[in-house]
């Protein structure tokens, strides 16, 4: 059967060759008849012979309608990467406006290949010249296997503005700037930018992401100009404390920003309404004159602004005080029974004392020690929140727990305590990571996303087995269609497009790359080679096995 099936498709290629089949004779039947064809290949174990024929015969007449259908279908059954076969087909019917007949080969090729992009846009400029509604669900498909397709994801989130569904209008649209951000459209980013603002300005760590892509992939004075925008709705609704950081920023890029420079004076003005020396502070710190480092002018008056009556401050030996008195240049500072009050003068002040928020953990164990035992045992998440922005919202556990241990816990109390702690800082949304110290917990303004919360600590953790721990973390709980998993998947498949040798990253980034492929097709990188190819060049199969590590989320 399979020798009668191959001299049969030579038969009818020679026939096809001398009487010159008209294209316009082509019907929707006559590709029937040729899938037809595929089939029997395939069952007969014949699609190797079926395909070397229709090669040879592409090689000396490259337009043979029959041999390039033979060929793409089969090609696409032996999951080669290489679509010019069907290129070319479609390309002659196009040409011939045999529309119906490109729409029954993009259906063929999807049957055979669900996620071949080429097939896909193919029909969905058939769907979008015909009108037809399932255009949409083809702009998704297309989006969520294409990790560079960033204007279609843009029409899709327009899509569904349009209909009013702005949760996944703006997931889309999210998608979209984080892709134009990669292939570098900086015009495109900026309009997106700029669209987002105005639909969730208040997801600022969302906007700190884009920020840092943007400076790696322009320059950070490319940032300065789409912060500003954001730091206007803050400024309005008067969340002074975020507004000042964007300004801070903006500076850190550009020092001599005369408007930014303005608008912190207009923002701690704000923010300190009714402070009794405000004024004064802001003169004597030469804030408004720009002849002084902004930097300098920042830390003095932030210094001279918090020595204020009633507000709490911190010296090296007398321990917590509070401000009782404010003369002139003078502090009346009360540290408590034992070391009583204190006259010191601002200047010194400035100097010596640090100042405290009244919510600071170690202004709290002064004022109601016995109140805050029970609240950290009954509510880990404030106690967490509380020691963090106690230390500039940059806290690590070592300290966490030398704030609680003895004076609070016990060492016995800490050991069931530490381990809550440490899932709430895993899991609850609210909490994340410095971006450059992955052993540092930061409080966030509002909870983020699971996905951006595993994003952020993919790029603050230095370890190549913990990050795959972090990959896998996201495989599992997250959402592994948004961009970020991509960014992150996109990182291991980095490290199998050229290495010299076998070492055990390459390994198990093979090994993570090929569970996820199993499960998400459309991510397959198409490597060339296979887990046998790679085991063959291992030199110590044993030591290679003992230098990979597992962790509960790979296993």
């Amino acid at each position: 059967m399979a020798e009668n099936l191959v001299t049969s498709v030579q038969s009818m290629l020679k026939e096809e060759l001398w009487t010159r089949e008209a294209i316009n004779n082509y019907t929707q039947s006559k590709i029937n008849e040729l899938s037809s064809i595929i089939d029997q290949a395939r069952s007969n174990n014949c699609v190797d012979e079926v395909l070397a024929v229709c090669e040879e015969h592409l090689s000396h007449t490259k337009e043979s309608i029959i041999a390039l259908y033979l060929a793409g279908i089969l090609s696409i059954q032996k999951d080669r990467i290489d679509n010019s076969y069907l290129i070319t087909l479609v390309d002659i019917f196009q040409k011939n406006h045999k529309e119906a007949i490109v729409v029954k080969l993009c259906e063929d090729i999807l049957s055979d290949d669900e996620n071949n992009k080429f097939a896909l846009r193919t029909l969905a400029e058939c769907y979008v010249a015909e009108g037809k509604p399932e255009v949409w669900g083809l702009y998704e498909k297309i989006v969520k296997i294409d990790f560079k397709e960033a204007e279609l994801a843009k029409v899709l989130a327009d899509h569904y503005s349009s209909l009013n569904d702005m949760e996944t209008a703006i997931n889309y649209y999210k998608k979209s700037i984080l892709r134009y951000i990669n292939i570098e459209n900086y015009n495109a980013s900026k309009e997106l930018w700029s669209k987002l603002v105005t639909l969730i300005p208040e997801e600022i760590d969302f906007f700190q992401l884009l920020r840092r892509k943007i400076a790696k992939r322009f320059s950070a004075y490319k940032t300065t100009t789409l912060m500003q925008e954001l730091y206007d709705w803050y400024k309005q609704n008067e969340k002074w404390d975020t507004a000042i950081s964007i300004l801070k920023q903006n500076l850190e890029v550009e020092p001599k920003d005369s408007w930014a420079r303005k608008e912190l004076v207009d923002c701690y003005t704000g923010k300190y309404k009714g402070h009794s020396h405000l004024d004064e502070y802001i003169k004597s710190s030469n804030l408004n004159q720009n002849y002084r480092n902004v930097f300098e002018a920042i830390n003095d008056f932030e210094k001279h602004i918090a020595f204020d009556k009633n507000n709490y401050v911190f010296h090296r030996n007398w321990g917590v005080g509070q401000i009782k008195k404010l003369e002139k240049d003078t502090l009346t500072i009360y540290f408590g029974e034992k070391e009583g009050a204190h006259n010191i003068s601002l200047k010194m002040a400035v100097s010596a004392l640090q100042p405290l928020a009244r919510n600071h953990i170690w202004v709290l164990k002064r004022v109601a020690p016995a109140k805050l035992v029970t609240k950290v045992k009954t509510d880990k998440v404030w106690a967490l929140e509380t020691i963090i922005k106690s230390f500039d919202n940059n806290c690590d556990f070592k300290k966490i727990k030398a704030e609680l241990v003895p004076e609070i816990l016990t060492p016995g109390e800490w050991t069931s305590w530490n381990s809550a702690a440490k899932k709430i800082l895993d899991t609850n949304a609210k909490f994340g990571v410095n971006p450059n110290d992955i052993n540092m917990y930061t409080v966030r303004d509002h909870e983020i996303s699971t996905e951006e919360k595993l994003s952020n600590e993919f790029k603050a953790q230095k370890q190549f087995f913990a990050r795959i721990d972090i990959l896998m973390r996201f495989f599992n709980e997250g959402d592994v269609e948004s961009e970020l998993f991509t960014e992150m998947f996109t990182y291991f498949t980095g490290y199998l497009k050229a290495f010299s040798n076998v070492n055990e990253q390459i390994l198990a980034s093979f090994l993570v790359i090929q569970r996820i492929v199993a499960k998400l097709p459309h991510l397959n990188p198409g490597l060339s080679f296979n887990f046998a190819q790679l085991f063959a060049e291992i030199e110590n199969p044993n030591e290679m096995y003992l230098a990979l590590k597992d962790t509960k989320n790979t296993c």
